[in-house]
């Protein structure tokens, strides 16, 4: 009976830790406050937006 009420996790901005809601941006599996902190994740995690390869060859 004391486990009908547990509270659901909730998600936050990997890169602020901000708690989200439904005003976030949702993307990669991840909910955002904001484009800066999309931004940042993607720069993070060398995520290219598919204009080039984003390695060092490209340079």
């Amino acid at each position: 009976m004391f486990g009908l009420f547990k509270k659901k996790e909730q998600k936050k901005d990997p890169v602020c830790g901000m708690i989200a809601n439904d005003g976030f941006i949702s993307k990669y599996g991840e909910k955002f406050c904001s484009e800066s902190c999309l931004k940042k994740y993607e720069e993070d995690n060398q995520i290219t937006d598919d204009k080039g390869c984003g390695g060092s060859c490209c340079g």
